[in-house]
């Protein structure tokens, strides 16, 4: 009898120290995959990211900087900018301007730097309307859009300045409820402009119907197809009006209105930064990806890693992939988000590296580097509080100068 006994604590004893030893070795391969952060070069909360005139700009507090890879040297060739010399809170780019949202003793004022690197102001507060305090600017079509507040009121509208530089005097848009503009983007026939209030296309003063989402982010894909994210996570096509074949009377066609149609959403109950940007592998390949960034309903500095991005893909061309149902004929989506490193393609070497660095940093921006600026094509992001960091070789870390 003692003998069974002992016999069975010694197959128990086994068991737990297999256990264990699983155990330990999953905790050393985590630990084996961890990257070392550097600090970064550009510290604190930056703002997004801009391409202009060839190199790319961001800016953290009252400092700007540009980037610009011209050689093969390990050397990463930022360099420091004349600066506004006030605070920073947003940049956007047209063909001839760098525009800067500042702010100066708690005052919005815009600001622009030409091709020639000199900074002039441009607009302080909107003088011949009710909207008066600037609250956020985006580019699209050469333009700049300038989303604006009633003092003390929880109303908004949607300023325009024209590609020379001249603000439009007229009210472009305007009895936006809930927030102020949130992106722009345009497809090459369009400009579409996303609030919280939902999309408006071009200067139409009504929102396309039902799509008051939150919206908070906004992009046009390589084949011209427009997508918008939601604050809850949700993404959304993005439809203008089109004829199509009425079914009702063949022969005939019928014109369909403006729509917004749901394509995938963030799982988990994660919410969306705003963050959204366009990834190919390399300049010539077929894989292409479209990222947002995501973040907890709260911020939180204690669940773990649950911030970074999440990757869609995308078909060879840069657009949806799209399945149509057999029971109805509608569409839905033929991807859903994934977490980088987990399948392919993928931005990252693979998730335990990406999950102990980015995975674990919110973000407010992120943008790959186009090939004219840099061959190799980095991925640059915004952190919310921890500076610059780059995706380079496929691992993510703060962003240096070497």
């Amino acid at each position: 009898m003692k003998t069974k006994i002992l016999f069975l604590l010694l197959i128990i004893f086994l068991i737990v120290i297999t256990f264990f030893s699983a155990c330990k070795d999953a905790i050393f391969y985590h630990i084996s995959q961890e990257i070392e952060i550097v600090p970064p070069m550009i510290e604190g909360s930056p703002t997004n990211i801009e391409l202009f005139n060839g190199r790319v700009y961001v800016a953290s507090g009252k400092k700007l900087f540009s980037y610009r890879k011209t050689d093969i040297s390990g050397e990463r060739n930022w360099r420091t900018e004349k600066s506004p010399g006030i605070y920073i809170g947003q940049l956007a780019a047209t063909e001839n301007y760098l525009y800067a949202l500042c702010y100066d003793d708690n005052s919005a004022v815009i600001k622009r730097l030409d091709t020639s690197r000199q900074w002039e102001d441009v607009l302080k507060n909107v003088d011949n309307t009710e909207y008066r305090k600037i609250q956020k600017i985006y580019s699209a079509n050469n333009k700049l859009y300038i989303g604006a507040q009633k003092s003390n009121e929880n109303d908004y509208a949607v300023h325009v300045m024209t590609s020379n530089g001249v603000f439009e005097e007229r009210d472009f848009i305007t009895g936006i409820s809930k927030s102020s503009l949130m992106g722009a983007c345009f497809n090459g026939t369009d400009v579409f402009l996303c609030t919280g209030s939902g999309i408006y296309i071009n200067d139409n003063d009504d929102p396309i119907e039902n799509s008051g989402k939150d919206f908070n982010g906004i992009i046009t894909l390589d084949d011209s197809t427009v997508v918008a994210i939601t604050r809850k996570g949700s993404l959304y096509r993005v439809d203008t009006a089109k004829l199509e074949n009425d079914p009702n009377n063949p022969g005939e066609q019928i014109l369909k209105p403006p729509a917004v149609t749901l394509i995938a959403s963030i799982p988990d109950g994660r919410y969306s930064t705003g963050a959204i940007a366009i990834w190919q592998e390399d300049s010539s390949s077929e894989n292409w990806l479209l990222l947002v960034g995501r973040t907890e309903i709260e911020y939180s500095t204690s669940t773990g890693h649950t911030y970074g991005y999440l990757e869609l893909e995308l078909k060879q061309d840069g657009g949806l992939v799209m399945n149509i149902r057999e029971d109805d004929g509608k569409e839905e989506s033929g991807r859903n988000f994934k977490e980088p490193g987990k399948s392919h393609p993928t931005t990252v070497d693979g998730y335990e590296s990406y999950s102990s660095s980015m995975g674990a940093i919110p973000i407010n921006s992120i943008y790959q580097v186009p090939s004219e600026v840099d061959a190799r094509m980095p991925i640059f992001a915004s952190t919310q509080k921890d500076g610059v960091w780059s995706c380079r070789d496929k691992i993510w870390n703060a962003e240096t100068d070497n």
